[in-house]
């Protein structure tokens, strides 16, 4: 057995793998970890939507991953240091069209918008650049869902003054969840101009 390590470099090395071998190596190297350990990959690295029980937290300029540790409470360079950019979205959802679609109907209303493919890249993104000021998460987003997603912004302070919204199938928003007249506000896909209106600031 490897033991248990407060800090674990990774470097280079995951990018020459298969999918099967990274998400082993990922394993691994995660349950290696101290509670409250740190894994800092290589710069541009990312765990992806594996689901390690760590969480991304502010390393210098660039973001790492903490064991989270139940005795020590919130998780280290958790809350930002920037307000939220009013004019800056950040649209979380696993389909590359649905991004796309949805990055439209965004920038046509004056948004600087950024993309991510699951939750954990959301987290990335947060910790390392001041806040987006809007988040539209796919409500069951990798790995673990948009609620949870919401939580760990909430947890981080990255999500105060900013607008939530869950993208859900259609016919699914009044049956599960809020309405987009309560927030965190649901609109259902396909999504339309006018249900962004409803529910984002104008510039």
């Amino acid at each position: 057995p490897l033991g248990t390590f407060d800090l674990i470099l990774a470097r280079d090395f995951l990018p020459v793998l298969t999918s099967d071998g990274r998400r082993t190596a990922l394993a691994n190297l995660a349950r290696a970890l101290k509670p409250g350990g740190i894994l800092l990959l290589g710069p541009g690295d990312s765990i992806g939507e594996s689901d390690l029980g760590l969480t991304p937290v502010r390393w210098g300029d660039r973001y790492a991953y903490e064991k989270p540790d139940p005795e020590s409470g919130s998780a280290r360079g958790g809350m930002p240091e920037e307000d939220p950019d009013a004019g800056t979205a950040l649209v979380a959802h696993r389909s590359s069209l649905v991004r796309a679609w949805v990055r439209i109907l965004l920038e046509q209303r004056g948004f600087v918008v950024d993309e991510a493919p699951d939750g954990i890249r959301v987290l990335e993104r947060v910790v390392t650049g001041p806040p987006p000021g809007v988040y539209l998460l796919e409500r069951t987003l990798p790995p673990q869902g948009g609620p949870w997603v919401a939580d760990q912004l909430e947890r981080r302070g990255a999500a105060r003054s900013g607008i939530l919204v869950f993208l859900a199938p259609g016919g699914s928003a009044a049956s599960n969840g809020p309405s987009a007249d309560t927030p965190p506000h649901v609109i259902e896909l396909p999504l339309s101009s006018r249900d962004l209106d409803a529910v984002l600031p104008r510039l």
